[in-house]
């Protein structure tokens, strides 16, 4: 089913009715307008590339992390912003952007910085937020302080879970198990000044030889751990998230809201 219009918003074309809450739609219900994430490469690096744990990176990862490279090629984050901003100004009519720190692990390596990022977007226009992805276990609580603490209105941990079956992780090199990412989202993480940031996790649905039975069990944990830890901890956050990455052959990205999840309203 099709209308014009969600959230009460006016769109230019017709929009799917889905019962999930996409992300595109999700920033329209925040902001009243499209709001376009711009990928970054900040340069991070990954246990998993530089020899801490492997050299030969996940299976699923390419050389650049699954970037744009640009920050390989020398390019600094306010000309990468300005690049990609232009670009979607023309190509979407964009006008409010999320700063996505997309390739390797951006948590990776010193707190500082994480905090030396997140000062130079305060200088980039028309910025509406952030959105960090990084590894489950390249996390600490002075990090998750530093992104609670950054003034923006919108500010998203984009957690790599990939799967939390033991054997998928060792089968694509992950490098951790799902114990690992358990501690990620754990209460200990989720410091006062961490308050405001919204934790998503974004999991693998079409690994090679993986079944759906796997799949549906790791996702159905997920959920379980997400809305037992928010709920036992101090976090006020009423949009914690996950999501699966896109394949032709499994659903879209998609940010599914726990009370939904939980058949809460």
């Amino acid at each position: 089913m099709y209308r014009h219009g969600v959230g009460g918003y006016p769109t230019e074309r017709p929009v799917l009715m889905h019962t999930w809450n996409t992300f595109t739609v999700h920033l329209r219900q925040r902001f009243g307008q499209r709001v376009q994430k711009i990928p970054l490469d900040a340069g991070a690096s990954c246990p998993n590339r530089d020899g801490t744990l492997s050299r030969a990176g996940c299976t699923f990862c390419n050389a650049i992390g699954s970037g744009s490279g640009l920050g390989l090629a020398g390019m600094n984050l306010p000309a990468q912003w300005e690049h990609w901003r232009e670009h979607f100004r023309k190509s979407n009519r964009a006008s409010l952007f999320l700063a996505y720190l997309q390739s390797f692990s951006n948590t990776y390596g010193p707190a500082s910085r994480l905090a030396a990022m997140l000062e130079i977007f305060r200088t980039l226009p028309d910025l509406a937020g952030v959105s960090v992805g990084t590894r489950p276990d390249c996390l600490d609580p002075e990090k998750m302080a530093i992104l609670g603490a950054a003034p923006w209105k919108e500010k998203w941990l984009e957690l790599g879970v990939q799967t939390l079956n033991d054997a998928t992780l060792r089968r694509i090199n992950r490098g951790h198990d799902a114990a690992a990412s358990a501690k990620g989202w754990s209460p200990s993480m989720k410091t006062t000044s961490a308050r405001g940031r919204i934790t998503s996790a974004t999991m693998v649905s079409d690994a090679s030889n993986t079944s759906s039975r796997i799949v549906r069990s790791s996702l159905e944990r997920l959920v379980l751990e997400l809305t037992s830890t928010r709920s036992s901890s101090s976090d006020t956050s009423d949009s914690v998230c996950c999501g699966s990455k896109p394949s032709r052959r499994t659903m879209p990205f998609v940010f599914l809201p726990m009370s939904q999840m939980i058949g809460r309203q």
